[in-house]
């Protein structure tokens, strides 16, 4: 039960099949038991689009139950896992500020398998990070939907997302020069 894909795809289906609470109880049980303090999931491969994809999920199913009580109560756990991607996006920024493929991509794995592969966890893997850059945004309209008036943590999140969108497509961009036509996995690709 910590495989990230399993409960992903368990809790997604079960919110397209209109079984609301089935995804919260799947959702609640992975958010409360597999997060680590550091925002990490507690399971020995985590790949960065995972991180993500929890996090759209997360905000699929308070925008469809509007489940406000479950957000706030979940809401910490997100923040963790928030906080991490935004540590590792910032550090990105630094180290990589002249690397217009690597400028701001968060580093990790495309997927368990790779590990033990050497160098692998400080890879960009593009998808990653479109679904890392997703997964902040959908948090920010979810906290926005719930919220009368303005939410200074959802715009901010918004505009975080927005500016890691711009540095994605620029990444892309560049790295399409390299590659016509073809959208390499990353940086480390090319």
């Amino acid at each position: 039960d910590s495989f990230p894909p399993a409960t992903i795809f368990l809790a997604w289906a079960n919110l397209e099949w209109g079984r609301l609470e089935r995804a919260r109880d799947v959702l609640g049980h992975y958010l409360s038991r597999r997060v680590k303090d550091d925002g990490s999931f507690d399971y020995y491969g985590p790949a960065v689009a995972e991180y993500g994809q929890v996090l759209a999920l997360t905000a699929r199913y308070v925008r469809l139950s509007r489940d406000r009580a479950w957000f706030e109560a979940h809401l910490p756990i997100i923040r963790r896992i928030i906080s991490r991607l935004r540590g590792l996006r910032e550090e990105s920024l630094r180290r990589n500020a002249d690397d217009p493929l690597r400028r701001g991509m968060t580093p990790g794995l495309p997927e368990a398998d790779y590990h033990n592969a050497e160098g692998e966890w400080s890879k960009v893997y593009y998808a990653g990070d479109v679904w890392v850059c997703r997964g902040i945004r959908e948090i920010g309209y979810a906290m926005g939907d719930l919220e009368p008036g303005p939410n200074a943590e959802a715009e901010r999140l918004l505009a975080e997302a927005a500016s890691y969108q711009g540095d994605i497509c620029r990444a892309i961009a560049v790295a399409m020069t390299q590659t016509p036509g073809f959208v390499p996995p990353g940086a480390d690709s090319l």
